[in-house]
Order: structure tokens, then C-alpha cells, then sequence
């Protein structure tokens, strides 16, 4: 296995990498009217700030020590914590395939609800609801005030619902 020194800046590099890429497609989005600070607002914003933290991880990295001392139950715990962090990245992925399948609520509903089911929650009745009325506040939100657009799924057309929450 590799060192803890290793493992963080194959993190930071990878993490560099993503970051750069995501950057460059944030500036590959056109704009409309000719303005900077238009539709790559927000991507170019999150995606230098993914840069910065990149390199501020990487720089971590080659500060530390070679070799720490790392007790067996730190190490599980941080096992735990790789698996989830893998079933966060898996379920955003489900997201993407049901935004295009249902429609931004019921994918938002059931994404939160399989977030909540990863980090460790077993109450299931408790996190359904709040999913339900989470995905319906953030459709409220996004949609009705902001006026943003939702598209209608394809396999579930919710539209109806979504102009009643708008």
C-alpha cells in the first residue's frame, strides 16, 4: 500500500487534474450576450476555486512526513470513509442517468435519499421524507424564484407538478 505522503498527492494530482479540465470546459461555455459574467459565472468560479484546493491539498502533501504513525482503527476509519466517499461519487452518476430519465424532482428525491443511505442514516422512513420535501423545496427554489429550467424527463413527466411548485 502506499504511504499516507503517496496517497495524498496521488489525491492532489488527480484532484489537480479534474479541476483543470473542469476549468477549461467552464470556459469553453459561450456567452450569449457577449459579457463575462453570464451562464460560465458559476462554473468558472466553482471550478478555479477546485483548483485552488487542489493545489493547496498537493502542497499538504509534500509537507508531510514520509511515513506517519497510523493506528489500525484510524486506518478502518478511513477505509469507511473511502467506501462512502466512492457510493456519494456512484449515486451522483445515478443522478445524471435519472435527471434525463424523470426530471429534476424525483431524481433529486431519490438521489438524497441514496446520499443519506450511503453516509450511514437507517432511518428510512425519516430520510424519504426528507428527501420528498427536500427535492420539493429545492424545486420551488430553483425553479419558481430563480426561474431556472426543468426539463421534462422522459421516462416521467412531472411537468404539471413542476409549474404547480413554480
Amino acid at each position: 500500500m502506499f504511504s499516507p505522503q503517496k496517497c495524498e498527492l496521488i489525491v492532489g494530482g488527480s484532484s489537480i487534474a479534474v479541476s483543470v479540465f473542469c476549468l477549461f470546459l467552464a470556459f469553453s461555455i459561450e456567452s450569449v450576450f457577449g459579457s463575462t459574467f453570464e451562464m460560465r459565472m458559476l462554473p468558472v468560479f466553482l471550478s478555479g476555486t477546485m483548483v485552488f484546493i487542489s493545489f493547496m491539498v498537493t502542497l499538504k502533501a509534500l509537507n508531510m512526513p514520509k511515513e506517519l504513525l497510523v493506528s489500525q482503527e484510524e486506518i478502518q476509519i478511513m477505509r469507511a470513509a473511502t467506501s462512502r466517499m466512492f457510493g456519494v461519487v456512484m449515486v451522483g452518476l445515478i443522478y445524471v442517468g435519472l435527471f434525463y430519465a424523470v426530471g429534476y424532482t424525483v431524481a433529486t428525491a431519490i438521489s438524497m435519499y441514496l446520499v443519506m443511505i450511503v453516509l450511514g442514516n437507517t432511518n428510512h422512513v425519516k430520510i424519504a421524507i426528507t428527501a420528498i420535501l427536500s427535492a420539493l423545496i429545492y424545486q420551488f427554489i430553483f425553479m419558481g424564484i430563480f426561474g431556472f429550467y426543468d426539463p421534462v424527463g422522459r421516462l416521467i413527466d412531472l411537468s404539471a407538478l413542476s409549474e404547480f411548485l413554480s
